[in-house]
């Protein structure tokens, strides 16, 4: 069930920030240390509910539901100055950048699960799959290793496969 506050008109200008940003991403950068903590609530021993105060929505099953309680303007000037300390409007692009490992897993996460199983000992270090020939690069994926165009001897930091044949347009 979703909680309705309604835009405070303190909060409008940063209504597109939230929504270019989104407040996950927000909240999971203040976890992990890259923006401060917010401010605490007034009415809990706890941090101000993002969601309820900026855009004016929540669930009623959010972690900070204690804090879906009016503020005055006054009383909100703690997360007006934790929004111009975090200089978040300005870092949208630094906040919509991620880590390397988040990259990485990425990464791992579109590799098919059969690339990413090595070769059992005394096993061939090529396979034939879907009429391609893959070869066993234990360079590959940061040193993790998986199945490749590639030979590990050909292994560089950045290969790149030959590139494909053009297709042709017959008439028809």
């Amino acid at each position: 069930v979703k909680i309705f506050n309604g835009v405070n008109p303190v909060f409008q200008p940063y209504q597109d920030v939230c929504l270019s940003v989104g407040l996950k991403k927000i909240k999971s950068k203040i976890k992990a240390g890259q923006l401060p903590a917010l401010p605490m609530s007034k009415v809990y021993d706890g941090p101000m509910c993002l969601p309820y105060h900026i855009k004016g929505i929540c669930m009623n099953s959010c972690g900070c539901r204690q804090d879906h309680a009016t503020y005055t303007t006054e009383e909100y000037q703690g997360l007006l100055d934790w929004w111009s300390i975090a200089n978040i409007s300005l870092s949208v692009k630094k906040i919509n950048q991620k880590t390397s490992e988040e990259k990485q897993k990425r990464y791992d996460d579109s590799i098919p699960a059969w690339k990413k199983l090595p070769p059992k000992d005394g096993e061939p270090q090529s396979m034939i799959n879907n009429g391609k020939e893959f070869f066993y690069c234990k360079k590959c994926r940061n040193g993790k290793g998986m199945w490749a165009l590639h030979k590990i001897e050909q292994h560089t930091s950045n290969y790149q496969r030959p590139p494909r044949a053009k297709k042709v347009a017959f008439p028809s």
